[in-house]
């Protein structure tokens, strides 16, 4: 076997293992649902103002809210509090234990609301700081502000001072470092102002929330805190509130009911929510299950938390069916229920194309602990879209169908020379789903051409003395030492006998990176150094390879044929560099 039919067979071989690896990549890389599990830090406002706007102290409960709503599970949370700087700071914990949980509660409680001006830039970037340091969870990640006001801090309502600017820089930086980093910012703004001095400009909180992918609620009087605290929390969890109306209580002696329905086996977490307002604490709650169980406040499937303004009942996977709550407390007393589901769901979304047909097939499918979802209950319950944008200026939104192997499907049609931004979007039973954006072109990529040997040839020609082609003075004892040795490179290439018959140096028709592109043609027989050198390209190639996104998915059972005949190919290769 001579070395040239060795080297077009290496050649071919080469191409091959390029061919599988395409097959071993996918046209999209699988997105990743979204867990439920949260890292929040939640920035309060203390400054003197709340003392006026907020004399009840509800935003601090909304605050509590949110914390007793989160998953305990694997959740964790810190809070800053801010007037004129940060005042106080209390870093990420975790809420896996009720111990934990409390004592970040009395944390909040022992906040007050002192005089002080406001700094929000100063408040975002130390928050957000607390985020950056925290070590890694996986969790989704989010700054809650709450604010009664704007950046003030020189008791001049109507005069910008240069540390007002600064503070808006900082906050509009903190905000736009956030959105890099995948962290959401939601803000809350309490515009309950007596009078005009006290009045806040919602468009800063609005900007912040906007710029790092969050929402803003404004809120007219402190009382409304508790339900935006809860709204957001909802939107955090890919959930929805249901609204499940007041409860008047008729009578001391007697229970109110108001049943709750859990649809399905994949609720993780049933919050019933509670809200007093003005109304007395409740004497007595009771929860009864389908089974005609009724849960104690002792129970390991009930966490039960209060306030002034809210009792909060969270229930842990709750059986799914009717639900019976019962209510004792003054009469007279209106009590307002909410219920927000906790799911334990993700979503992963993926393309397929079909180069025969100008097809890209989407899929999705829900998960449960990583594992398809298998309570076909909560299907029924759902429905899927597909929102598709095209490169030719086109949107629009395509109904996907479940399956038999409970996969949500669709086809999207794009053709050559196009290219589309696909999101996936489930929604149903109080709660949605929204997968990542997947992308998907047929627009082939710009390719650059090297300059020929002929253009570098003519480039030294009409640059002897080491110029560059714009006038530049290049190295010119470089181009001398490059000189030097291709003529050593030639007069070796004569000395053993492998100079070409028209006089041609076989140096100008050596082995480029793009030899084996060229209908595997290997021109002239090489020498040693070339043989090192399409040795060095070939392992240059090889490692390119490995190291590419498709590698990855060698360990995977459905890529296991391909990835050994790979390694088939990689030992027939070393074993004819062998010879």
């Amino acid at each position: 076997m001579t070395k040239k039919y060795i080297k077009k067979t290496q050649g071919f071989l080469l191409l091959l293992i390029v061919g599988l690896f395409s097959l071993l990549q996918p046209f999209q890389v699988p997105a990743a649902g979204k867990t439920s599990n949260l890292d929040a830090v939640i920035v309060l406002d203390v400054s003197g103002s709340m003392k006026t706007t907020d004399e009840k102290r509800i935003a601090l409960d909304g605050a509590k809210l949110f914390i007793d709503m989160m998953d305990a599970s694997s959740s964790s949370a810190g809070f800053t509090a801010f007037d004129s700087t940060v005042a106080t700071k209390y870093d990420l914990t975790a809420l896996d234990t009720s111990a934990k949980k409390q004592k970040i509660k009395q944390g909040i409680d022992a906040l007050e609301y002192k005089r002080g001006d406001t700094n929000i830039g100063d408040a975002l970037e130390t928050s957000l700081q607390m985020l950056e340091n925290a070590p890694e969870t996986g969790n989704k990640k989010m700054l809650l502000l709450f604010t009664d006001g704007n950046i003030d801090l020189d008791n001049r309502p109507n005069v910008e001072s240069e540390e007002e600017k600064i503070s808006l820089q900082m906050a509009r930086d903190a905000a736009a470092r956030a959105a890099e980093e995948g962290i959401q910012i939601f803000t809350i703004g309490l515009n309950a102002g007596k009078n005009d001095r006290f009045q806040m400009d919602p468009s800063l909180i609005t900007e912040v929330a906007d710029t790092a992918n969050g929402i803003c609620r404004i809120v007219s009087s402190a009382d409304e805190l508790p339900g935006a605290f809860n709204d957001i929390f909802a939107h955090m969890i890919d959930s929805e509130i249901a609204d499940l109306g007041d409860v008047t209580i008729t009578s001391q002696d007697t229970y109110e009911e108001k049943e709750i329905h859990i649809p399905n086996e994949s609720v993780l977490e049933a919050n019933v929510i509670l809200f007093t307002g003005e109304s007395e604490q409740l004497d007595d709650i009771r929860i009864t299950d389908p089974d005609q169980n009724t849960l104690e406040p002792d129970d390991d499937r009930l966490f039960v938390s209060d306030s002034n303004v809210y009792q909060l009942l969270k229930i842990i996977a709750p059986k799914a069916g009717d639900w019976l709550l019962q209510l004792k407390g003054k009469e007279g007393s209106i009590i307002h229920v909410d219920l927000v589901f906790n799911y334990d769901i993700t979503m992963e979304a993926s393309l397929d194309a079909d180069e025969s047909n100008d097809v890209v097939h989407v899929s999705a499918r829900l998960l449960r602990k990583g594992q398809l979802l298998a309570d076909e209950a909560i299907y029924s319950q759902l429905s899927a879209e597909a929102s598709v944008s095209n490169t030719n200026g086109t949107e629009e939104t395509i109904p996907m169908t479940l399956n038999e192997d409970l996969i949500y499907v669709c086809d999207v049609s794009v053709k050559e020379d196009e290219a589309v931004r696909i999101r996936v979007h489930v929604e149903g039973a109080n709660m949605y789903r929204d997968s990542e954006e997947l992308e998907f072109s047929r627009i082939p990529p710009a390719v650059e051409e090297e300059p020929s040997d002929d253009a570098q040839t003519q480039n030294l020609q009409n640059h002897p003395s080491g110029s560059d082609a714009d006038g530049t003075v290049g190295d010119t004892d470089s181009l001398e030492k490059d000189g030097n040795a291709l003529a050593d490179d030639a007069s070796s290439e004569e000395e053993s006998g492998n100079l070409s018959s028209d006089g041609e140096n076989s140096v100008e028709e050596s082995l480029s990176e793009d030899a084996f592109d060229d209908d595997f043609q290997i021109i002239g027989e090489e020498s040693e150094t070339d043989d090192e050198a399409s040795d060095a390209e070939e392992n240059s190639l090889i490692s390119r390879l490995q190291s590419s996104p498709a590698a990855e998915r060698i360990l995977q059972p459905d890529v296991g044929i391909a990835a050994g005949l790979i390694a088939l190919i990689l030992l027939l290769l070393f074993l004819m560099r062998k010879r």
